[in-house]
This record gives C-alpha cells, structure tokens and sequence, in this order.
C-alpha cells in the first residue's frame, strides 16, 4: 500500500458544499470518490444543493446516488432511504470505504463493506446530546455500527466521548476539530482595531434550541447600565417576531437582519466584537469557527462542541446550558475584552492552525491507512 495512494470510497448522506475543502484536501492524499446521496422528492433539482456557494471547484470523483426523504416534522427528524449503493462501491472495489454518518443510507454500504471485508473508517458528528431520537433501540444501534468501523474520525470531544460510550476503542479514534468553509473568507479580510468592545452577534436559526430569546434578555439587562453596546441578530425561524418583541426595549440599538450568507455572512462577523451562542446542543457550530476567524471574544454555553474544543480563556467564556444569570455575566465580562487587531489575530491564527481542512483531510487519511494496514496485517 506505500507504493501507491489508496483508492477510498466516501459515502456521504446529502449534497453540501461545506465539506469540498476537506474533500479536496483528501483527494491530494488519496485516490477519492466521494458517493453522494440526494433527494428525488417534490420534482426539486437533484443537486442543486451542490452548488458551492464559496467557488471551490472539486478534485475528486463524485458518484451521484438518488434517495428518498422521510421526514416527521412533529418530532424534528429526518432521513432519507436509498437502496443499490452496493452495486457502485463493487464497482469501485476501494481499498477502504469511508461513512459519513450512521444514518438508513448507510446500512446497505456498511453490509458491502462488511462482506467484501473492505476496511471502513466512520466520520463521525454525533455527540450524546445532539440527536434528535434517543432511546435504548437507537443506542444499540449506533453501538452496533460504530463497533464494525475499523478506525473513527470524530469532530471533536463531545463525539469522542460518546463513540467511547457506544463501545469504540478510543486508541482507533482520530479526533480533529471540523473546519468552516466560510472562515477562510474571513480570515482574508482586514481586522478591525477597537478600544471598546461593545457590538455582539448572534448567527443561527431563531429556533427554541439556539435560545435567541435568552441572548436577547440578557443583552437587555446589560444594555440598561451600558447603552454605547449593540446587539445584531442574524436569521430567521419561528420565533424571529418573538425575538423582535423581547427587544423592543432597546429596539435602537437591537439589529435583526434575517438570514445572511457567503460574503454577506462574513461581514456580519467582521463588524463584530463578541459572538453569543448560548444553544441547547450543536452537533459541532461552525459559527464559532467563524467568529473565531473574524477574531472575535466568543461566549457559548457547554453544548456547543466547537466552543468546548476551541475557545480559551481570554478568547471566551463556556456558560451552563439555561443559565441566564451566567450568559449575562458572561456578556458583562466581554465588554473589557481585549479587542485590538493584535488580540483579534492571535484568535484568527489559532483557529486556522487547530481545525483547517488540511488538518481534517489528514486524520481521514491515518485513520484510512490504520485502517486498510490492520486488515492487511490479519490476511
């Protein structure tokens, strides 16, 4: 296997761009197809979504698979159903096959993987309070799969600890922080340089599990004892005219502008001082990435596993879920942030050198070799 680059198989669940630079960094590595399902449902353009809305053109193979959605709106979930992938991987006959989810559509290539005793690597982004379903039956069944993967990729700690739980090897997971597509935009823009800092953001859907509510009160109960401060919202969702109400006190200086995206997104960040992301859970938050690009001081509460990884004291405060007294304080705390451009490049550094695409693209690759090695070394 030194003497040429594997031939991998990546399985992945939908068509996003958010993940081409890390496929494209692995594609330097490896010999890669990425496998690709998308929804046929509703007469919509199969692949639309594989628009990249940040200009990286693609470097690899890319197999395009159709599925079918299955969605339960009233409980929050959603999957897709797809069958005849196996036919594809045995005509690709990879060196290892790499799954980027535990999801239905996945079964039918981890069965292919298992008979044709193909190595198999499971990126995973799970973590114990993320999921949308848990009970008895889907934890064995998480169990059962990430038990038949060769080696792990997780996003971070929180997914470490629970593929743990579930019964993987800790010795074979590779544990990489997950990069943003968008932070490099970012991180290519000039930093500001402020004596005070006193703009706050927010970024995510106004949805009861990202607390927009909260971030709002909070603001509120500073902004009385600091009225230079600011606060932008940025999203939409169900609770947006909620959100609107709450902050009619100090409506001036409380700023709602819907959902942004690409080059927009960015300068969201960029006019920014403070990023608050108080969540219930997030299966990684890119947006803390991307605060941290823009150099921003980060308050998020310990369900967000990008701010758990990523932020440092001097760089942020991690708060308890729910805690409205410790978000405000926290808020009060970063008003004596340091905000000047030297502060705002030491964090941009930072999250550029701990969670690049490079950086991911390499632990998928160790984890695929470990892989594809172990399995040689049985035969």
């Amino acid at each position: 296997m030194a003497s040429r680059r594997p031939r991998i198989a990546m399985v992945a669940s939908s068509p996003t761009p958010y993940y081409t630079a890390i496929q494209n960094a692995l594609a330097d590595l490896v010999d890669l197809t990425v496998i690709v399902f998308g929804s046929v449902d509703g007469g919509e353009s199969l692949w639309s979504a594989f628009d990249d809305p940040w200009g990286a053109p693609r470097r690899f193979r890319m197999v395009r698979h159709p599925a079918h959605s299955v969605t339960r709106s009233n409980v929050d979930f959603r999957t897709q159903l797809s069958f005849g992938v196996s036919a594809r991987l045995a005509h690709l006959h990879p060196d290892a096959v790499v799954l980027h989810s535990w999801g239905p559509t996945m079964l039918e290539a981890l069965a292919w993987a298992l008979v044709a005793r193909t190595p198999i690597v499971l990126w995973t982004e799970s973590a114990a309070a993320t999921g949308m379903i848990r009970s008895g039956l889907s934890d064995r069944y998480r169990s059962a799969f990430v038990r038949r993967a060769d080696e792990i990729v997780s996003i971070g700690s929180l997914a470490t600890e629970y593929a743990t739980a579930l019964g993987a090897d800790p010795a074979r997971i590779h544990q990489h922080p997950l990069p943003s597509a968008l932070s490099p935009r970012i991180a290519g823009a000039p930093l500001p340089d402020r004596q005070r800092v006193g703009n706050f953001l927010f970024v995510g859907r106004m949805v009861e599990r990202k607390r927009p509510l909260a971030v709002v009160r909070a603001f509120n109960r500073v902004a009385d004892d600091h009225p230079e401060i600011t606060l932008h919202m940025v999203g939409d969702g169900p609770l947006a005219e909620q959100v609107r109400l709450e902050g009619a006190r100090h409506a001036s200086r409380i700023h709602m502008s819907g959902r942004r995206e690409g080059a927009d997104l960015a300068l969201a960040f960029l006019d920014a001082d403070v990023f608050v992301l108080p969540s219930e859970r997030e299966v990684w938050g890119l947006t803390v990435n991307e605060a941290l690009a823009a150099g921003l001081y980060v308050i998020a509460s310990e369900g967000v596993g990008s701010a758990v990884d990523l932020v440092r004291p001097g760089d942020g405060t991690i708060v308890p879920v729910d805690d409205s007294l410790a978000l405000e304080q926290a808020m009060r705390t970063a008003l004596g942030a340091d905000g000047s451009t030297a502060a705002r490049a030491r964090r941009r550094t930072m999250i550029a050198t701990q969670a690049s695409p490079e950086g991911f693209a390499m632990a998928l690759d160790r984890a695929a070799r470990d892989a594809i090695a172990r399995r040689e070394r049985r035969t």
